[in-house]
């Protein structure tokens, strides 16, 4: 018997939401420069911290080769604030 499982990648992009709808809308561009927490999650809360990335010139974060199961990520912009 064997056992395998693939690995799998959180990752997207940070932006300027000018309108505030949540949406990625034409024009509203990536935000350099945000942290990006990736923890495991544990009863809906963060638990241990897996890895911290921050954003390239466009926005983009990526984690990869996360073992299967639950991740929460938290976005802290420069000046600290904790984004939504």
């Amino acid at each position: 018997d064997a056992g395998f499982s693939e690995t799998a990648s959180i990752g997207d992009k940070v932006w300027v939401d000018s309108n505030a709808n949540g949406v990625q809308d034409a024009g509203e561009v990536g935000k350099a420069g945000v942290t990006v927490e990736l923890y495991t999650c544990v009863d809906e809360m963060p638990g241990t911290l897996v890895d911290t990335k921050v954003t390239d010139a466009n926005g983009n974060y990526n984690f990869s080769g996360l073992m299967p199961g639950d991740y929460i990520v938290k976005f802290i912009a420069a000046d600290g604030s904790v984004l939504s």
